[in-house]
């Protein structure tokens, strides 16, 4: 079964990957459409009781497609009967069939034959509001039958349609059973498989938009161990997480390697590291640890100490993976991102797909096995970081991906999509910085893209 937020990511990538979500509405609307005329007698009323997104929209399609075959009638759920999205708004604008005011549903429920409930497009964990509950109460007095479009409004809550069929769209929604949906229709509206497997966009979804009155350290606090021998590397990782919008980034380093990182940036909280800066770094967000932190003064027994006894969501990258072992990960939130040989070592096998699902299973992290196509996986879910180009094997390039997936996760993503999402942001910054530098661009070209990625993304899936 899929869960909504699953179709949601997809259909943000499809927009993205193929092209608008036009086609998409246009063939759940035929579904539907298909599903009615196979059941409702040619020349009934049917009365479409529609929502303000998406859902809605492919009622006013379905609507539009039978409209010179049954009299069709549209409502919209809303005060002003409006729709709010740019899809269901055109869907609205090729439907030339009648349309009533929500003040007259109940008056229109009563003389139709047959409802259809696209009102809601996905379940719900909250009690239904007005105006949507009024209808739903409308339809369930009617003794009229009801079609869902996708997934009958209201699904999860005390109070929501109860349909004889359910037309649902690519595969069967979580919750969904015969008993709540009625004869389940399973439509195929063509996503193709690239929008469910590949990082992309529709990762945003999970990215919890700052709220109005939040205030400093509510929005994600990184903690940093990286850079005692390769300074640039720690900075570069620092920077990058503080790019994707959390509140700060707090970096720990020995005291006589602090004055290095001085004069890179006014942005970076330093911090001396002693036997007393493991209780402050569990009151972040996210450790990251590993990046440029070299082979000489950071034994194995120092990174084990400190992983032992983190309590919150780690990142772990570079060095340390060679020099822990994975046994001591069991049990914690963990992302790994290893290059191929950081892999090898890490796991004592082959740096392959099949190897990172076991791996990933076996220790319970998440791994984001570093190429030309990451992999990303969870064990059971597995995304592949597609795109970037040739210059992407310079230095620095693995350093920032680490701290992408160090501030999503403090952000509170999801650790498998906070890994998806970053491998995207990544590469296509690279690919950005290629269209203005070529080959000639630098790490620090590529950073600088970071937010335009997110933001973009941002758009994306807010558009639907």
């Amino acid at each position: 079964m899929l869960d909504f937020a699953t179709i949601r990511r997809a259909e943000v990538n499809y927009a993205a990957f193929h092209g608008g979500l036009d086609v998409l509405m246009e063939k759940a609307g035929s579904a539907v459409a298909e599903e009615i005329r196979k059941t409702v007698r040619k020349g009934s009323r049917i009365l479409f009781l529609c929502g303000t997104g998406n859902n809605g929209g492919d009622g006013i399609t379905a609507a539009r497609l039978l409209s010179g075959e049954y009299e069709t009638t549209v409502i919209i759920a809303s005060g002003g009967g409006k729709v709010k999205t740019e899809l269901a708004a055109n869907a609205m604008e090729k439907y030339h069939g009648r349309i009533a005011s929500f003040e007259d549903a109940e008056v229109e429920v009563a003389k139709t034959d047959y409802i259809v409930d696209a009102l809601l497009g996905t379940g719900s964990k909250r009690s239904l509001r007005e105006p949507v509950l009024s209808a739903v109460r409308m339809m369930n007095g009617s003794g009229k039958g009801i079609l869902s479009v996708d997934v009958p409004t209201g699904l999860g809550t005390r109070e929501r349609v109860k349909p004889s069929v359910t037309v649902t769209f690519t595969g069967r929604k979580k919750g969904m059973t015969q008993g709540n949906s009625g004869i389940i229709r399973i439509a195929d509206i063509g996503i193709p498989e690239d929008c469910f497997s590949d990082a992309g966009p529709g990762d945003f979804i999970f990215y919890p938009i700052p709220e109005a009155d939040s205030h400093k350290g509510m929005n994600g606090i990184v903690s940093v161990i990286a850079g005692w021998e390769s300074f640039g590397a720690g900075v570069m990782t620092s920077l990058s997480a503080l790019r994707t919008g959390v509140d700060l980034v707090k970096v720990y380093l020995p005291k006589d390697r602090m004055m290095a990182f001085y004069g890179y940036s006014p942005e970076l909280m330093l911090n001396e590291l002693d036997s007393g800066s493991i209780d402050e770094i569990n009151r972040s967000h996210c450790l990251l640890i590993g990046p440029g932190m070299g082979k000489e003064g950071f034994d194995r027994e120092a990174a084990e100490n400190i992983i032992r006894k983190c309590g919150i969501p780690m990142v772990i990258d570079a060095n340390t993976l060679k020099i822990i072992d994975r046994s001591m990960l069991k049990g914690k939130k963990v992302v790994v991102t290893p290059h191929h040989g950081e892999f090898e070592i890490f796991s004592g096998l082959s740096a392959t797909e099949r190897n990172a699902r076991l791996v990933a299973r076996e220790t319970g992290c998440v791994v984001l096995l570093k190429g030309r196509t990451d992999i990303i996986t969870d064990g059971k879910t597995t995304f592949h970081g597609v795109g970037g180009n040739a210059r992407m094997t310079m230095g620095g390039t693995g350093d920032m991906l680490a701290g992408l997936v160090a501030g999503f996760v403090a952000r509170g993503m999801p650790l498998l999509n906070a890994a998806s999402f970053a491998a995207y942001v990544n590469k296509t910054a690279g690919e950005l910085a290629f269209v203005e530098k070529g080959y000639w661009y630098s790490a620090m070209d590529m950073m600088e893209k970071f937010p335009f990625v997110i933001n973009d993304a941002r758009m994306k899936a807010h558009q639907l």
